[in-house]
């Protein structure tokens, strides 16, 4: 396999509690605090067609005191209205022996061990587990927002509509309404307020990008969005945006013209794969450079194909606790006991025929926006 290196991969393959383990500790790192919760509002254990649970602030109950007997007044305390809309996913992928060999033995190197020493408990740790995790993490985020069940992939001639690229597959997207879609429909029926960046519309990469250079734009966006913002929005102690890249990059750039050769700048905290988090105008930004890597590589600009990006600067000023993202998987069943947060299925296995090692995981996610107010969004 590569040169006179030997090893026998099927002795590797994990036992049954082992991809248990795996998929416990995978599962975890999706509920993982510090991470994708910074973004999306993470319930557990949530049923499809079932209520979104949350309950709104009471309102005005306070009156003149009463002397004896007084009237008890019964107060209605509205609950969401919204519904979890649960979709089934899955990953079914296999791994040629070959393409991971490289990593192996960069493994063994390291420790100073050779074949015979690799045990099954070292594969799964170091080898297996990195690669999943990292993946299915990076899925995970991928759907929850960008998903939409009306997506299919641009051609020219037969389907001049289809927003995805021609080097992606519909089936990766369209099987769950993710958060982007859900705050397009809420802008479009009125219910979401929106901030437009005119330089989405421009016809070319370039002309798009003077988003970035141009002095004053992004900081008037963010200050229209914030200004517009619903004053239950504006009162929440969780209220932050989130924003591409490129918006971020304006931001700065527009901060180096007002301060020249000064050294002031944004200051940046490192959250996770890249994401950062800082402090604009007194508000909580993350910078989320995933959003902007999906855009430019899985959307075409049906108006400008193979010229100019697809909304390639978005910004959401939002309430985290109203942008959530549920799993049945987990939480607590039906007698109060609880539910070890785990994959409903998880599987590997290595076929000797093929050389292929085979994983499949099997699971479900949803998406929900709670109240509409507690949203302004900008592309």
């Amino acid at each position: 396999m590569n040169g006179n290196f030997s090893l026998d991969i099927s002795t590797l393959t994990p036992d049954n509690q082992a991809v248990r383990d795996l998929a416990e500790l995978i599962f975890l790192e999706i509920i993982e605090p510090g991470k994708l919760d910074q973004i999306l509002d993470i319930n557990l254990g949530v049923r499809n067609g079932k209520r979104v649970a949350y309950i709104h602030p009471m309102p005005e109950m306070m009156e003149a005191m009463q002397g004896c007997d007084p009237d008890y007044n019964h107060t209605e305390i509205p609950t969401s209205e919204q519904v979890w809309e649960i979709s089934g996913f899955g990953i079914y992928e296999k791994i040629c022996a070959n393409d991971i060999i490289g990593t192996i033995m960069k493994y063994m190197r390291d420790k100073g061990i050779n074949s015979d020493d690799l045990t099954s408990d070292e594969f799964v740790t170091y080898i297996l587990r990195p690669m999943l995790e990292e993946k299915i993490v990076e899925e995970i985020f991928r759907i929850a927002i960008f998903g939409d069940t009306t997506l299919s992939v641009y051609n020219a001639e037969s389907n001049s509509s289809g927003k995805l690229a021609t080097t992606k597959q519909a089936k990766n997207w369209n099987f769950m309404t993710g958060i982007w879609k859900r705050l397009e429909t809420g802008v479009t029926n009125g219910d979401i307020k929106r901030v437009t960046i005119a330089q989405n519309a421009a016809a070319t990469y370039a002309l798009q990008n003077a988003f970035v250079t141009t002095q004053g734009a992004a900081k008037t966006v963010l200050v229209n969005m914030r200004n517009s913002a619903d004053m239950v929005l504006r009162m929440a102690s969780d209220r932050q945006f989130v924003v591409t890249q490129s918006f971020a990059d304006a931001i700065e750039y527009d901060i180096l013209m007002n301060n020249g050769a000064s050294n002031y700048r944004l200051v940046y905290t490192e959250l996770f794969a890249g994401i950062k988090v800082t402090n604009i105008l007194g508000e909580k930004v993350l910078v989320i450079p995933q959003l902007d890597a999906i855009i430019q590589s899985s959307f075409v600009n049906i108006d400008y194909p193979n010229a100019a990006f697809y909304l390639p600067h978005r910004a959401i000023f939002y309430s985290l606790r109203h942008m959530k993202w549920g799993t049945e998987s987990g939480g607590i069943d039906n007698k109060g006991k609880v539910i070890p947060p785990s994959f409903a299925e998880m599987k590997i296995w290595y076929d000797e025929k093929s050389e292929n090692t085979y994983f499949k995981v099997k699971d479900t996610m949803g998406t929900a926006l709670v109240d509409p107010r507690m949203f302004v969004v900008a592309y």
